[in-house]
């Protein structure tokens, strides 16, 4: 979800009119493509956005992935 907040922030995705797709049609898609759903993304994305620690352990845990298989 914290992929998916981010992304939606940035307008990322766009729609076939080149307007921003939003957050609730990006979570659709991305549930059909990793066959999951969320029960209540507006929930989780307020979650993501209003906590105080960890803020984006998620993140950091794949920036360092990539870190350490580019120096591979």
């Amino acid at each position: 979800m914290e992929v998916i907040a981010a992304l939606s922030a940035v307008g990322f995705f766009c729609q076939q009119d080149d307007s921003p797709a939003t957050f609730m049609q990006i979570t659709r898609e991305f549930e059909t493509l990793c066959n999951t759903s969320f029960k209540n993304p507006d929930n989780c994305r307020w979650a993501i956005l209003n906590r105080k620690n960890r803020l984006t352990h998620f993140l950091d845990t794949l920036r360092g992935t990539l870190v350490e298989l580019s120096q591979k």
